[in-house]
C-alpha cells in the first residue's frame, strides 16, 4: 500500500466549526434586516384597504346622512369578515385588510385628545371620520407603524409609514 503525503485532502473539524460560525454570523445580521422588509412590504396591505375603505366611506356619504361604520361599508370595498367560514387568518367579530394583516376600525365621530394616529379631533358625525389600521398576525410588531390611518382629507397618520 502506498502512503500519501500531505493528508486526505478533507475539512478539519476546526475549519468546519469556522464555516458554521461564519454562516452564523450572517444569518444573525441578515434575519432581522429581513424581518423588516417584510414588515415594510405588508403595509401594502393596509395601504389598500385604506383607500379602499376611503372609497365606501364616500360611496355610503353620497346615499345616507353621515358616514359609515365598518360593518356598513365592508361590502363596498375589500375588506374581509372574520365571521365568515373562508377568513382563517381574520378574527371572529373583525373586520380585516384583504391579506389578513390589519384589522380594521372606522370612526365618525373623532374624539378628544388626538389619537396614536395624529388625527383631528371634535369633528361632528356626518363630516368626519377615521379609518384605522391596526397590525396583527405579525404585523403587531412593526415598530412606529402597528397603526396606520387616514382621515376624510386623505391625510395618513403616521406619514412615514406610507410611502407613495
Amino acid at each position: 500500500m502506498r502512503k500519501i503525503k500531505g493528508g486526505s485532502g478533507g475539512f478539519t473539524l476546526i475549519e468546519l466549526m469556522i464555516a458554521v460560525a461564519i454562516v452564523g454570523i450572517l444569518a444573525a445580521i441578515a434575519y432581522p434586516s429581513y424581518l423588516d422588509y417584510v414588515r415594510k412590504s405588508r403595509r401594502s396591505d393596509a395601504l389598500s384597504a385604506l383607500s379602499s375603505t376611503q372609497l365606501a366611506q364616500e360611496k355610503w356619504r353620497a346615499n345616507n346622512i353621515a358616514y359609515g361604520t365598518v360593518a356598513e361599508i365592508r361590502g363596498l370595498s375589500n375588506l374581509k369578515d372574520g365571521n365568515a367560514s373562508s377568513d382563517d387568518d381574520c378574527p371572529t367579530g373583525k373586520v380585516c385588510s384583504p391579506d389578513d394583516f390589519y384589522a380594521m376600525s372606522v370612526q365618525r365621530t373623532i374624539t378628544t385628545p388626538r389619537d396614536s394616529c395624529g388625527l383631528d379631533t371634535n369633528a361632528p358625525s356626518g363630516t368626519a371620520y377615521a379609518i384605522k389600521a391596526t397590525g396583527q398576525n405579525g404585523q403587531q410588531n412593526d415598530t412606529g407603524c402597528a397603526a396606520i390611518c387616514v382621515d376624510q382629507t386623505g391625510t395618513f397618520y403616521p406619514a412615514n409609514c406610507v410611502s407613495r
